[in-house]
Protein backbone atom coordinates (compact mmCIF):
# COMPACT_ATOMS: atom_id res chain seq x y z
CA UNK A 1 0.00 0.00 0.00
CA UNK A 2 1.15 3.56 -0.65
CA UNK A 3 0.89 6.20 2.10
CA UNK A 4 -0.41 9.44 0.54
CA UNK A 5 2.19 11.65 2.26
CA UNK A 6 4.04 11.98 5.57
CA UNK A 7 2.06 15.00 6.79
CA UNK A 8 -1.65 14.43 6.12
CA UNK A 9 -3.55 12.53 8.81
CA UNK A 10 -4.85 9.27 7.37
CA UNK A 11 -6.27 6.04 8.79
CA UNK A 12 -5.77 2.71 7.01
CA UNK A 13 -8.16 -0.07 8.09
CA UNK A 14 -7.04 -3.58 7.30
CA UNK A 15 -6.93 -7.20 8.46
CA UNK A 16 -3.68 -9.13 8.85
CA UNK A 17 -3.79 -12.63 7.46
CA UNK A 18 -0.82 -14.99 7.18
CA UNK A 19 1.74 -12.33 6.30
CA UNK A 20 2.54 -8.80 7.52
CA UNK A 21 1.11 -5.77 5.77
CA UNK A 22 3.59 -3.48 4.06
CA UNK A 23 3.09 0.26 3.50
CA UNK A 24 5.41 2.41 1.42
CA UNK A 25 6.08 6.07 2.14
CA UNK A 26 7.97 8.58 0.01
CA UNK A 27 9.14 11.58 2.06
CA UNK A 28 9.85 14.77 0.10
CA UNK A 29 10.69 17.13 2.99
CA UNK A 30 12.44 16.51 6.30
CA UNK A 31 10.30 16.62 9.43
CA UNK A 32 8.37 14.68 12.03
CA UNK A 33 6.36 11.67 10.87
CA UNK A 34 3.65 10.28 13.14
CA UNK A 35 2.47 6.69 13.01
CA UNK A 36 0.43 4.64 15.42
CA UNK A 37 -1.51 1.41 15.52
CA UNK A 38 -4.86 0.68 17.14
CA UNK A 39 -7.46 -2.06 17.12
CA UNK A 40 -11.26 -1.92 17.36
CA UNK A 41 -12.61 -2.14 20.89
CA UNK A 42 -15.21 -4.90 20.63
CA UNK A 43 -14.57 -6.43 24.06
CA UNK A 44 -12.90 -5.52 27.35
CA UNK A 45 -9.43 -6.41 26.05
CA UNK A 46 -7.79 -6.09 22.62
CA UNK A 47 -8.60 -9.05 20.35
CA UNK A 48 -5.07 -8.83 18.94
CA UNK A 49 -2.02 -6.64 19.44
CA UNK A 50 -0.20 -5.86 16.19
CA UNK A 51 3.43 -4.73 16.06
CA UNK A 52 4.53 -1.82 13.89
CA UNK A 53 7.94 -0.94 12.49
CA UNK A 54 9.45 1.74 10.26
CA UNK A 55 12.55 1.12 8.13
CA UNK A 56 14.38 3.45 5.78
CA UNK A 57 15.54 2.59 2.25
CA UNK A 58 18.76 1.07 3.69
CA UNK A 59 16.67 -1.38 5.81
CA UNK A 60 17.66 0.42 9.01
CA UNK A 61 14.90 -0.01 11.62
CA UNK A 62 14.05 3.51 12.77
CA UNK A 63 11.22 2.45 15.08
CA UNK A 64 9.72 -0.79 16.28
CA UNK A 65 6.63 -0.79 18.49
CA UNK A 66 6.39 -4.23 20.04
CA UNK A 67 2.77 -4.79 20.96
CA UNK A 68 3.50 -7.06 23.93
CA UNK A 69 5.59 -4.30 25.54
CA UNK A 70 2.92 -1.63 25.07
CA UNK A 71 0.15 -0.56 27.38
CA UNK A 72 -2.98 -0.58 25.21
CA UNK A 73 -5.37 2.22 26.22
CA UNK A 74 -8.95 2.69 25.12
CA UNK A 75 -10.28 5.86 23.52
CA UNK A 76 -13.42 7.08 21.78
CA UNK A 77 -13.23 8.68 18.35
CA UNK A 78 -16.22 11.05 18.03
CA UNK A 79 -16.37 11.54 14.23
CA UNK A 80 -17.01 7.86 13.51
CA UNK A 81 -18.47 7.30 17.00
CA UNK A 82 -16.27 4.25 17.54
CA UNK A 83 -14.14 2.89 20.39
CA UNK A 84 -10.53 1.78 19.95
CA UNK A 85 -7.59 0.35 21.85
CA UNK A 86 -4.52 2.43 21.06
CA UNK A 87 -1.16 0.67 20.92
CA UNK A 88 2.36 1.56 19.82
CA UNK A 89 2.80 5.04 18.38
CA UNK A 90 5.68 7.41 17.69
CA UNK A 91 6.91 10.58 16.06
CA UNK A 92 10.05 9.90 14.03
CA UNK A 93 12.22 12.51 12.35
CA UNK A 94 12.52 11.58 8.67
CA UNK A 95 14.57 13.00 5.83
CA UNK A 96 13.71 12.80 2.11
CA UNK A 97 13.70 9.21 0.92
CA UNK A 98 11.74 5.96 0.85
CA UNK A 99 10.42 4.25 3.96
CA UNK A 100 8.54 1.06 4.70
CA UNK A 101 6.04 0.42 7.49
CA UNK A 102 5.43 -3.20 8.48
CA UNK A 103 2.38 -4.21 10.50
CA UNK A 104 2.40 -7.75 11.83
CA UNK A 105 0.55 -9.83 14.39
CA UNK A 106 0.91 -13.21 16.04
CA UNK A 107 -2.86 -13.51 15.60
CA UNK A 108 -4.34 -14.18 12.15
CA UNK A 109 -7.44 -12.24 11.19
CA UNK A 110 -6.22 -9.28 13.26
CA UNK A 111 -8.24 -6.14 12.50
CA UNK A 112 -6.15 -2.99 12.93
CA UNK A 113 -6.01 0.69 12.07
CA UNK A 114 -2.74 2.32 11.01
CA UNK A 115 -2.78 6.08 11.62
CA UNK A 116 -0.20 8.29 9.91
CA UNK A 117 0.45 12.01 9.72
CA UNK A 118 -0.79 14.78 11.99
CA UNK A 119 -2.25 17.51 9.78
CA UNK A 120 -6.02 17.20 9.36
CA UNK A 121 -6.43 18.48 5.81
CA UNK A 122 -9.05 16.51 4.00
CA UNK A 123 -10.15 17.04 0.45
CA UNK A 124 -13.88 17.28 -0.30
CA UNK A 125 -13.91 13.84 -1.93
CA UNK A 126 -12.32 12.38 1.27
CA UNK A 127 -15.25 13.74 3.28
CA UNK A 128 -17.84 12.47 0.79
CA UNK A 129 -16.28 9.01 0.71
CA UNK A 130 -16.21 8.96 4.54
CA UNK A 131 -20.00 9.39 4.57
CA UNK A 132 -20.26 6.11 2.68
CA UNK A 133 -17.32 4.27 4.29
CA UNK A 134 -17.78 5.00 8.01
CA UNK A 135 -20.98 2.94 8.36
CA UNK A 136 -19.30 0.03 6.53
CA UNK A 137 -16.18 0.28 8.73
CA UNK A 138 -18.34 0.53 11.85
CA UNK A 139 -20.19 -2.66 10.92
CA UNK A 140 -17.16 -4.66 9.72
CA UNK A 141 -14.53 -3.51 12.24
CA UNK A 142 -16.49 -2.47 15.32
CA UNK A 143 -19.30 -5.03 15.06
CA UNK A 144 -21.99 -2.32 15.19
CA UNK A 145 -25.49 -2.99 13.96
CA UNK A 146 -26.68 -0.91 10.95
CA UNK A 147 -28.45 1.68 13.14
CA UNK A 148 -25.41 2.16 15.41
CA UNK A 149 -23.13 2.40 12.39
CA UNK A 150 -24.76 5.61 11.14
CA UNK A 151 -25.11 7.30 14.53
CA UNK A 152 -22.11 9.56 13.91
CA UNK A 153 -21.12 12.72 12.04
CA UNK A 154 -21.35 11.06 8.62
CA UNK A 155 -24.82 9.74 9.47
CA UNK A 156 -25.95 13.22 10.50
CA UNK A 157 -24.55 14.57 7.23
CA UNK A 158 -26.51 11.91 5.26
CA UNK A 159 -29.72 12.87 7.10
CA UNK A 160 -29.19 16.59 6.43
CA UNK A 161 -28.43 15.99 2.74
CA UNK A 162 -31.50 13.75 2.48
CA UNK A 163 -33.76 16.35 4.11
CA UNK A 164 -32.40 19.22 1.99
CA UNK A 165 -32.70 17.09 -1.15
CA UNK A 166 -36.29 16.16 -0.28
CA UNK A 167 -37.15 19.80 0.39
CA UNK A 168 -35.67 20.86 -2.96
CA UNK A 169 -37.65 18.16 -4.79
CA UNK A 170 -40.85 19.12 -2.94
CA UNK A 171 -40.45 22.82 -3.82
CA UNK A 172 -39.51 22.06 -7.42
CA UNK A 173 -42.62 19.87 -7.85
CA UNK A 174 -44.83 22.65 -6.43
CA UNK A 175 -43.32 25.22 -8.78
CA UNK A 176 -43.68 22.93 -11.81
CA UNK A 177 -47.31 22.11 -10.91
CA UNK A 178 -48.17 25.77 -10.48
CA UNK A 179 -46.77 26.60 -13.92
CA UNK A 180 -48.45 23.64 -15.64
CA UNK A 181 -51.82 24.16 -13.89
CA UNK A 182 -52.07 27.87 -12.98
CA UNK A 183 -55.09 28.84 -10.81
Amino acid sequence: YQIRDAITSMAYYDVIGDSPRVYNLIVKNSGEFYMGISVPKVSDTPQCKPTISLTNDENFVMYEGISKNTLWTDFHEPFGNADYFSGPETNVYVIPGSYTIHVSSETNNCKYILATGVVEKFQFNDFISSVYLIPIINQNFFEMNPIQSVMNMSGIFMVIVGLVGSLIIFIARKIIKSRIHPK
